[in-house]
């Protein structure tokens, strides 16, 4: 990415603290803005009201084995102009990734994987990988 740019702005939906924070801080380091949600209620508030380059969510977003994040999905793919949107979970299934990517995911990631994350967000994001 052109480090002379604007930082490109990403939401976060994670409902972990601990990983939150670890993701946050090195997303931070490659150069990208991150907002935090920790649920869908929270998350469908930041995207009715900003602007982001990219979301990415967890699917369980209520230790429940929930498919919360999949809502997200279908959410920001309807709220945002050019969605970037990722999947990033510790239980993802065939049915799953096959399910966010109909809703609007551009990819599905396993946790934690955070150089990956950074790499396919920055990789989405780079023109003219992302156009």
């Amino acid at each position: 990415m052109d480090s002379g740019r604007e930082l490109l702005r990403i939401l976060l939906v994670e409902d972990n603290t601990e990983i939150e924070a670890v993701a946050v801080r090195y997303l931070a380091q490659r150069g990208l803005q991150v907002d935090t949600a920790r649920g869908v209620e929270e998350a469908l508030v930041r995207l009715s009201g900003t602007s982001y380059d990219a979301v990415v969510t967890d699917l369980d977003l209520s230790g429940s084995g929930s498919t919360d994040g999949l809502r997200i999905i279908a959410a920001a793919a309807v709220a945002l102009p050019k969605p970037r949107i990722l999947l990033w979970s510790g239980s993802i299934s065939h049915s799953i990734d096959e399910q966010a990517r109909r809703l609007g995911a551009d990819d599905v990631l396993s946790k934690p994987g955070l150089a990956a994350l950074a790499a396919t967000l920055i990789w989405l994001l780079d023109p003219p990988h992302g156009v």
